[in-house]
This record gives structure tokens, C-alpha cells and sequence, in this order.
């Protein structure tokens, strides 16, 4: 006779395995993707990114999509993202992915590369590559869009090496591919810009790209907007990619032969408070300008009190257009809309609403969420959409959850 939660577990939705291009995942939750700050300065992980990732794998999510790993120097967001770029990046990349799998948990390592939001950094390149110049960018040349194209796929053969299930590339948020296939942020007149099927290009031939190099039986998935706006804040002031734009992009892909798509929203998948006072400031005194700094608080501070609140915290707020894209795509769909209720979670696979869930914030607050869920919690996430953990990334501190715990 099966005890009580054997049949919770068949009789939960979340609990259910599911293919991806032959590879079976455990379960319906996924940990989406969220930059660990846990790096050498080569890109090398540490053994905290090791730890961190035990822990996490030990949870009872099915499956880890990491944080962000760079393609090449040009393409690093901030000093504290992972490489790919060069082979010496393997060894620690193993020892992580073999502790992940003793605890049966599937992981992909998403694939990416910064363009107009790369940090230039002193003694590497100073140099920002974008697809159209701006006041801090260059437009990316030919060569430099093959070149980068090529990047993708030998960071795609390392990952394979290093023993991940699959691959995310990494077409969300504004970084570079978003940037290619955004009609504002991509004003070039040659094969690559001007048409939707111009500005699809990059994205498709950096697919065809790591394909190449992993073959047709690795898992590869991409990471899409369903929309982009300019800004995370409301009111949003400029579309950047339309829903129609991004379902054309997904269709696209699939008869091309990605495996699944996770639908994210442009910036606005930050929805929570906007600490950019916070943000601003522990990132100027990480570099040693206090002056700077308190100055800058001064002045952040009136937008600080409407920004930073939780009231700007909207749970499920993309399940329209995740909607949309499961009715129109036959692959699996990986749904990203700050799922925080059990509940919910369940109503949208059994409604077949999605195929996969994905959260980070709720994980960086407590890793075993899912194994609660699984065990018969409907208890919400106590993460309220603070946001700390993401906006101190760039002044280097680690990926936790800092609430109710200033940073030092």
C-alpha cells in the first residue's frame, strides 16, 4: 500500500517528470537563471558557486538553469559572471555539475553575451560591442558578429565537456541577442538589421552555432521576452520587442529545432521594489568612491521612496502570453512569472497553461522551496520581491538573500 506521500506525488503536477529532447527531468520546477557573484578573475567558479549549488541541487528542484556565463571578454556583463571562454574553466565546472547530479537534479548552463550592458574593465578591453553605436558602444562589424557566433558554439563544446544536461542561450533582458532582434536598440542597415526576419538572424545563427558544436541529441533551449519594455518601473515608456514580434521569433526557433523556450518579460521580469539608491551607492564605495557615493544617495534618495516598495510586486503577471506561446508552440514551454503560491503553480501545469515553472528569487530565499511543495506545502514563499538580491550584483556582492540583513 503507498503511504500518503507516494500518493501526493502522483497526484501532484509539479511532481511529474518531463522530456527534453530525451533527457528526463525529475519534476515540473525549475530554477531559472539569477548571476552567482561566486568568480575568479577569470571567470573560474569558486568553491563557494560549488556549495552554493549542493545546496540548491539538494532543494528538490528538477532542474538548474545557472547563472549567465560569458562567450568572450566583450560580453562580460560584470567582473563577477562566470566564463566560458576558456578551457581552463572546465575542471571546476565538472566538480559542480557531478555533485549536482549525485543529487539527481539536471543542469543547464546558460549561454550569453552582455553587448550594450557589458562592463568595461581596466587591463581587459575597454571596448563595448553593441549591434548600433551609441554614446558608450560601438557598432559590432562583421567579423566581430561571426566571430561572436563562433564564440557561442566553443562555449557551448566546453559545457558539454564540463558535464552539463543542456544549454540556455541566453535571448532575454535586453543583453546582446535581445539587443539584435529589438527594432530600437538595432538600427543597422546590412543583413542583420531593418526586418523583423533581419534582426532574427544573430539568434538564429548563434543556435545553428552551438548545435553545431553539441549535436542534435544535447538539449538546447533559449531563454525570450515576451515583451521588452524600457524600463522595470512603471510606467513602461518604450516597446522594445512587441508579444507578436517575440512569438515570431519562437516559432521561428522551433522549426529551426530548439528544444524548449523559458518566457521571461524584458526588464519588467524584476517586478518587486527598485533599490537602485542601494544599488548605486554599495557599488560606488566597492570601488572606493565614498564621496561619490554619498552624494549620489542624496540625490536617489526622493526616488528611492517611490522605487524601492514592494508594492510594485506583481505575481504572475506574464501568464498571458505564456498562454499564448503554449497554444502556438508544440515544444515545451518553460513559464517565467514570478511564481511565489503552490497552488497557482499546479493550476497552470494541470491546465496545461505551461510545461515547466521557473523562479530564482524564492530559491535565493530558501533553497528546500521545492521540496516543500513536493512534500505537500501550499505555503507561499516568504520572498517578497525586495530585489536585493539582484540589484547588489553589480557592486560584487554575492548572490543571497539580504533581507532584513543590510550589506556590510
Amino acid at each position: 500500500m503507498e503511504n500518503v506521500e507516494g500518493i501526493y506525488q502522483k497526484n501532484n503536477p509539479l511532481a511529474q517528470p518531463i522530456k527534453i529532447n530525451g533527457l528526463q527531468i525529475k519534476n515540473r520546477l525549475v530554477k531559472s537563471a539569477t548571476q552567482e557573484n561566486m568568480v575568479d578573475k577569470k571567470g573560474i567558479i569558486t568553491q563557494d558557486y560549488i556549495d552554493y549549488y549542493n545546496v540548491l541541487s539538494a532543494g528538490g528542484v528538477g532542474l538548474i538553469i545557472t547563472g549567465h556565463f560569458y562567450v568572450n571578454i566583450h560580453g562580460r556583463n560584470n567582473i563577477g559572471m562566470a566564463g566560458a571562454d576558456l578551457d581552463e574553466q572546465i575542471p571546476k565546472l565538472r566538480q559542480m555539475t557531478d555533485i549536482v547530479h549525485k543529487n539527481n537534479t539536471a543542469i543547464f548552463a546558460q549561454l550569453n553575451h552582455a553587448g550594450l550592458k557589458a562592463v568595461p574593465e581596466n587591463g581587459i578591453d575597454k571596448r563595448v560591442l553593441a549591434p548600433s553605436k551609441s554614446l558608450w558602444a560601438s557598432a559590432m562589424t562583421l567579423e566581430e558578429i561571426h566571430e561572436t557566433v563562433e564564440n557561442f558554439g566553443q562555449a557551448a563544446a566546453r559545457i558539454k565537456k564540463a558535464r552539463f544536461d543542456g544549454i540556455e542561450i541566453h535571448a532575454a533582458h535586453s543583453y546582446l541577442i535581445g539587443q539584435f532582434l529589438s527594432k530600437r536598440m538595432n538600427r543597422r542597415k546590412d543583413k542583420y538589421g531593418g526586418s523583423l526576419s533581419n534582426r532574427q538572424r544573430f539568434c538564429l545563427e548563434v543556435y545553428d552555432s552551438i548545435r553545431e558544436n553539441v549535436g542534435k541529441d544535447f538539449p538546447v533551449i533559449i531563454k525570450l521576452d515576451s515583451y521588452s519594455r524600457s524600463y522595470a518601473s512603471t510606467p513602461p515608456l518604450i516597446k522594445l520587442i512587441t508579444p507578436k514580434e517575440a512569438l515570431d521569433t519562437a516559432k521561428k526557433l522551433e522549426d529551426a529545432g530548439i528544444d524548449a523556450i523559458e518566457v521571461s518579460c524584458g526588464l519588467n521580469a524584476t517586478k518587486g521594489a527598485m533599490p537602485y539608491k542601494l544599488s548605486i551607492t554599495s557599488s560606488l564605495r566597492a570601488n572606493g568612491q565614498n564621496k561619490t557615493a554619498y552624494i549620489a544617495g542624496f540625490l536617489l534618495t526622493p526616488f528611492d521612496l517611490v522605487l524601492n516598495q514592494t508594492i510594485w510586486f506583481q505575481p504572475h503577471h506574464n501568464m498571458k502570453y505564456i498562454k499564448l506561446f503554449k497554444q502556438k508552440l508544440n515544444i515545451p514551454v518553460l513559464a517565467g512569472s514570478c511564481f511565489r503560491d503552490p497552488n497557482y503553480m499546479k493550476q497552470v501545469i494541470k491546465n496545461q497553461e505551461a510545461d515547466m515553472i521557473c523562479f530564482a528569487r524564492p530559491l535565493v530565499y530558501n533553497p528546500n522551496f521545492p521540496n516543500e511543495i513536493l512534500e505537500g506545502s501550499d505555503k507561499q514563499s516568504g520572498c517578497i520581491n525586495c530585489n536585493l538580491c539582484l540589484f547588489l550584483l553589480p557592486s560584487g556582492k554575492p548572490l543571497k538573500c539580504y533581507f532584513g540583513k543590510p550589506p556590510k
